[in-house]
């Protein structure tokens, strides 16, 4: 369906829009949005095809899918908001953060988004949310279910935290740390090493604020954020939310141990790769997250783990590093490799993480219960920033199998749970709309593949924290 242009004197033209937008919302990447219940307000929208109904809470906007900014003429800027956000959303040149539904084909696009009015880029208004607390039951369940696992030997010992916003999260211990460490119990300040909860911890908020800030683009290809390759690159031709949502398509095998003793840089390696899937189908990849990484350093000309850290400060996340650290009673050890080998104990359990020094953006971070509860917190809360990002990055992207589906990194699961796990043996759980969490943190590799036994627990974990 071809866009139509409805010219009208002295109305906003494309170019004032991304200022109108600021003033309208509070960023110009449209967080929230604000559609009143006016049709004198969406008579504009239905000049250009939109099919729009409203219920007492929401607004649905259906429209064309080739509608651009030149094409928005309206008198009211929240039509003006409105109609970029289903306008923009289909040929990807806008993040579409608002919304709680959204479906887009090549056609046509179709939202749903609460009548929520952001007050501020870092502090926004919400809807009414009454958490649901876990209960007694909810919580020796829980406490059962990891006794278990240390029994079983799934893992040394662990912690959970979980909570509802705006009260103090609890935890609950079982087993030891380590033997290293005698019956040292585990507690909510012990260090783990969280694998792939590197990338939720560390790159996709980073992503997020450099989408926010202009300095990624969602639909450019990550070569356009890395120095620049004078050769074919089929990898490097794979966009940001491609690798953010594992639909690149990119080689699966991730062996950095093959790159040993190369003159080549290594986002230029990586990049040369042949593609070996179709874009478009999800395969979990790590390659991809650690293309991310390199991109994000170089797009801030700040190495990763200073980029992190500064954003792990502002959310008082004191624990929570990139390691190296020092071995000690406050670390968890992970795996010994061979038999009367050392353990590896306070760097990177992830063998290509660890050949980038630990720092990468698919594994490497080390955290705490307590600090994995506060960032929570933060994610399932209305009135923060990083609950806006979540909102953008939990609508489905690519089906994972049956009931899942990826997001922009995450798992979107029923119920409005997203989550995530790490290989050895974190998980995140969130469920914003009944402003729950649960985080469970064990070092499940410490017994090699017996790291499998802890299903049972995640399991529980995704069950419980869905239950309202």
């Amino acid at each position: 369906m071809q866009a139509r242009t409805v010219p009208h004197p002295g109305l906003p033209t494309a170019p004032q829009l991304p200022a109108l937008l600021t003033q309208a919302s509070g960023t110009s990447h449209l967080f929230e949005a604000v559609y009143p219940q006016r049709d004198t307000h969406v008579a504009p929208l239905r000049a250009f095809g939109a099919d729009i109904t409203s219920t007492g809470q929401d607004t649905r906007v259906h429209g064309p899918a080739r509608l651009t900014a030149a094409d928005v003429q309206a008198a009211d800027i929240r039509a003006v908001t409105a109609l970029l956000i289903a306008a923009l959303a289909a040929d990807g040149t806008s993040t579409i953060a608002a919304c709680t539904t959204w479906r887009a084909t090549t056609t046509a696009c179709c939202l749903t988004w609460p009548r929520w009015v952001p007050t501020s880029p870092h502090r926004r208004g919400g809807p009414p949310m009454t958490p649901v607390p876990f209960t007694s039951d909810d919580t020796a369940r829980l406490t059962e279910a990891l006794d278990q696992a240390v029994t079983d030997g799934a893992t040394p010992g662990g912690v959970i935290a979980l909570g509802t916003l705006g009260d103090t999260p609890r935890f609950l211990t079982a087993g030891r740390i380590a033997d290293e460490l005698g019956d040292t119990p585990p507690g909510p300040d012990t260090v783990y090493d969280i694998a792939s909860l590197t990338k939720v911890v560390a790159t996709w908020p980073l992503a997020c604020r450099a989408f926010e800030a202009g300095a990624l683009s969602r639909t450019a290809p990550v070569r356009d954020f890395l120095p620049a390759i004078d050769a074919p690159a089929p990898s490097g031709e794979a966009t940001i939310e491609q690798l953010l949502t594992h639909t690149a398509g990119l080689k699966a095998s991730t062996r950095l141990d093959h790159y040993r003793g190369a003159q080549t840089p290594l986002h230029e390696l990586l990049c040369r790769e042949a593609l070996e899937d179709e874009p478009g189908r999800h395969r979990y990849i790590n390659r991809g997250y650690i293309l991310l990484g390199l991109a994000l350093a170089h797009a801030h000309h700040q190495p990763l783990d200073e980029l992190a850290g500064a954003l792990w400060d502002d959310l008082g996340m004191t624990s929570t590093t990139y390691g190296p650290l020092a071995r000690g009673p406050q670390v968890a050890p992970t795996e010994r490799r061979i038999p009367g080998a050392p353990r590896i104990w306070g760097t990177a359990h992830d063998e290509n993480a660890a050949l980038l020094g630990g720092i990468a953006g698919h594994a490497g971070v080390f955290s705490t219960a307590r600090d994995l509860a506060r960032y929570a917190e933060y994610l399932i809360d209305p009135a923060s920033r990083l609950h806006g990002w979540l909102r953008a990055s939990t609508l489905p992207f690519a089906p994972i199998e049956p009931g899942l589906d990826r997001g922009l990194s995450w798992i979107v699961a029923p119920g409005g749970v997203t989550y995530h796990h790490g290989f050895t043996g974190p998980s995140l759980y969130l469920n914003p709309g009944a402003g729950r969490y649960l985080t469970l943190l064990t070092n499940a590799v410490y017994h090699g593949e017996a790291r499998r036994r802890i299903a049972p627990l995640r399991t529980l974990a995704l069950k419980t924290i869905t239950a309202t």
